[in-house]
């Protein structure tokens, strides 16, 4: 467990892979690490769960803030996280607007439009289509190995003029 209560306003008092997680999303000032850290776990008793918990906590927590400010549809946790956190980086929202993180309440417009204009835009799913059937011998090199190989065989051999 970390402290890091001695640079910030109120004690962190978390795993070191959950203060990770929200220094990898640019929250590195203490008084912003402790506000995303305290916004993340402000529904939940931290002190109650396991190491793992918190994270995981966290992950989903972020990844479902994420899904909704970016108008993202994806169903995978780890999809979300990587586009949005990729957005908070390239915007430095962190730095600019830590107040907002993981808010319910509308987020400024600025901040809105900066993490959608550099957020990945959404592709379609690949559809499965079906493959036609195709020869596994190669069509073009079929008579050309007949004739190369077919001289040394030992039919050929009998057909040849001594």
């Amino acid at each position: 467990m970390s402290q890091v209560g001695l640079q910030t306003p109120v004690n962190i008092n978390m795993p070191d892979n959950v203060i990770a997680f929200f220094q990898g999303l640019g929250f590195t000032e203490p008084a912003a690490l402790s506000g995303a850290i305290e916004t993340a776990f402000c529904d939940v008793d931290p002190a109650s769960m396991p190491a793992q918990s918190l994270l995981d906590h966290a992950r989903r927590r972020t990844a479902d803030w994420f899904a909704v400010v970016l108008n993202r549809s994806e169903r995978d946790d780890d999809a979300v996280l990587t586009i949005g956190r990729a957005a908070y980086l390239l915007t430095d929202a962190a730095r600019r607007w830590p107040e907002h993180f993981l808010s319910e309440d509308p987020l400024p417009q600025a901040m809105e439009q900066a993490l959608r204009r550099v957020s990945p835009v959404p592709v379609p799913r690949a559809k499965p289509t079906p493959m036609l059937d195709q020869p596994l011998d190669p069509v073009w090199a079929g008579e050309p190995l007949k004739r190369i190989f077919g001289w040394w065989s030992p039919e050929a051999a009998e057909r040849r003029p001594a």
